[in-house]
């Protein structure tokens, strides 16, 4: 994987994989550590001062070991469709492999840096990356421009981000992430993928907004409180563009001045029902 860095902003490049199914935490943060000063330097992970090695011992202040987290086994394309669908997903066969190289990368980092809650892929699979599923066509849904500009606050483990380019390659997708070692994880995984028009912005979101212009469409999952959100994306949203946000309850009928409740969507994924909401930006 090639890495650009400069002035605090990292960007996935053009690279060759010939085996992406094998790269691992340990790697990628050996070749590449990103520091306060913009340098890079050969910093691998390291173990929590005071853990023993394996897990379910004991500490040097005589507290319990985190218990270890299951290794991630080969994931064959059959068990993905499988599992997916058991959520309401139907995976084409030309994401599939896609999506089980990103899956088996997400739960591989996941032993060292604690991504997602969900201990197994299964669980990972079914309830994270099965709402990119149901995200991809509610933004087709929206009238965007032809090359839309779209933002990812927050973007964490990739999710929906990733997934979603699989599903939903249209215009230039940017997700920012602030927090150093989840940023190096999400660069991997978009260089291993070759997401076409898809960087990664390692820099706190209103770093990101003072140096660039606005975009059509932001993307929120838990990133803050969205009445909150609303006030913090003003300068960095187009009039007339869009905020989506993945919610766990309904759009309720009142919205801020100055914005329209678009349009919303409301699916169950495992027995747990979601939200997709739509808000426009006022023209003026």
């Amino acid at each position: 994987l090639q890495v650009e860095a400069s002035r605090g902003r990292f960007h996935a490049l053009p690279a060759i994989h010939r085996r992406p199914e094998t790269s691992t935490p340990g790697d990628a943060m050996k070749k590449f550590t990103h520091t306060k000063s913009g340098s890079a330097g050969f910093v691998p992970p390291r173990r929590r001062k005071g853990a023993p090695a394996a897990a379910g011992g004991t500490t040097k202040s005589g507290r319990t070991a985190p218990r270890e987290k299951p290794r991630v086994g080969r994931i064959s394309d059959e068990a993905m469709r499988d599992c997916l669908a058991a959520s309401g997903v139907t995976v084409s066969p030309q994401v599939l492999p896609r999506l089980v190289t990103y899956v088996h990368m997400l739960m591989t980092w996941n032993r060292v840096m604690n991504l997602v809650g969900q201990e197994t892929w299964q669980d990972a699979a079914g309830l994270l990356v099965a709402d990119s599923f149901y995200l991809a066509p509610f933004l087709e849904s929206l009238p965007l421009p032809g090359d839309p500009r779209v933002l990812d606050l927050g973007a964490g483990a990739g999710l929906p981000g990733i997934p979603l380019r699989l599903l939903w390659p249209e215009g230039s997708y940017t997700m920012i992430e602030k927090r150093q070692k989840r940023a190096m994880f999400l660069i991997q995984a978009c260089g291993t993928l070759h997401l076409k028009k898809t960087d990664v912005q390692a820099v706190p979101a209103e770093t990101y907004f003072a140096s660039h212009a606005p975009c059509d469409l932001i993307v929120s999952r838990a990133f803050m409180p969205w009445r909150e959100l609303l006030s913090f994306i003003d300068a960095a949203l187009l009039p007339g563009g869009f905020a989506v946000f993945m919610m766990n309850d309904p759009l309720p009928p009142d919205v801020p001045e100055g914005w329209l409740a678009h349009s919303s969507k409301s699916y169950s994924v495992r027995g747990h029902v979601r939200y997709l909401w739509a808000l426009r930006r006022g023209e003026n």
